[in-house]
């Protein structure tokens, strides 16, 4: 049954059996089971391979608010601090995004895009992680709840401008963006370096290198674990399929249709001629 406000529950509803929170970011984040995390003053609603919510970071004055001055719509949270009244909008997804290495990437790259509109729109923190956030269910932070069904990315777009930022530039990219441009152009480069790799190990090593310094190049680096599962998937997935074998057979079958192809563009040309000469 659909509720007309957002409330705890719902937020709950939607947490995994286990969760990355923390009291302070001095102390760090660590994995507690359900139970533990909703009593910690952060956490992360979203798991490695799922996304249900999506949270932005507002550092000014009347930030509870900015949804209003940007004319997006009423998140279904906010999270303020009562002391300064920055505060993190809290917006969550009626079908979540599957985020695993073997996921669809268009979902992943549609939220990423709607992400980077929505973040820009609001003016909010881009070199915010869009991964811990103020537990709506702690007591330190004033919350309030606001509609209480999930959006779809079709209505979050009619509130954005009508072509959506692509996002190439790594010093750009926040949130899920990093995770899109990271696979993106680290299996661009795999398809080019996979040769140059005499072993797996070599080559996981590479991969994982040439991934961290992907990452480096982010205003929020991702987290080192989601920098290492990328890595191991691409590489695993490239020297499976990049051998030099089966790249010999790519190419011979590419030359092959290139060869066919000059050969029927040929025949059209005497074709052609023989016509215009009669």
């Amino acid at each position: 049954m659909e509720c007309d406000v957002y409330g705890d529950q719902l937020f709950k509803n939607n947490l995994g059996l286990f969760s990355y929170a923390g009291d302070t970011f001095e102390q760090g984040m660590y994995k507690y089971p359900f139970a533990e995390a909703v009593g910690k003053r952060y956490l992360d609603p979203n798991s490695s391979n799922r996304v249900w919510a999506m949270v932005f970071d507002i550092d000014r004055p009347q930030a509870s608010m900015a949804w209003d001055d940007a004319m997006l719509p009423e998140p279904n949270w906010t999270c303020q601090n009562p002391e300064n009244s920055h505060a993190h909008l809290g917006y969550a997804l009626a079908v979540p995004v599957s985020r695993s290495i073997n996921s669809l990437r268009k979902p992943q790259a549609l939220m990423a895009r709607v992400e980077h509109a929505m973040s820009t729109a609001l003016g909010a923190d881009p070199a915010y992680g869009h991964r811990f956030t103020k537990n709506p269910l702690h007591p330190t932070w004033r919350t309030f709840y606001g509609r209480g069904s999930g959006y779809d990315f079709e209505e979050l777009r009619s509130y954005l401008p009508d072509h959506l930022p692509l996002i190439r530039n790594r010093g750009e990219a926040i949130g899920e963006g990093r995770n899109v441009l990271l696979f993106t152009d680290l299996r661009n480069w795999a398809y080019r370096a996979r040769l140059r790799f005499p072993s797996l190990d070599a080559w996981l090593r590479g991969c994982f290198e040439k991934a961290q310094a992907m990452n480096s190049q982010f205003h929020a680096p991702l987290p080192l674990s989601e920098v290492k599962a990328t890595a191991k998937s691409v590489a695993a997935w490239t020297w499976d399929h990049m051998s030099p074998e089966k790249f010999a057979a790519i190419q011979a079958r590419r030359s092959a249709k290139a060869s066919v192809l000059r050969q029927s563009n040929k025949m059209d040309l005497t074709a052609r001629m023989l016509g215009a000469s009669i």
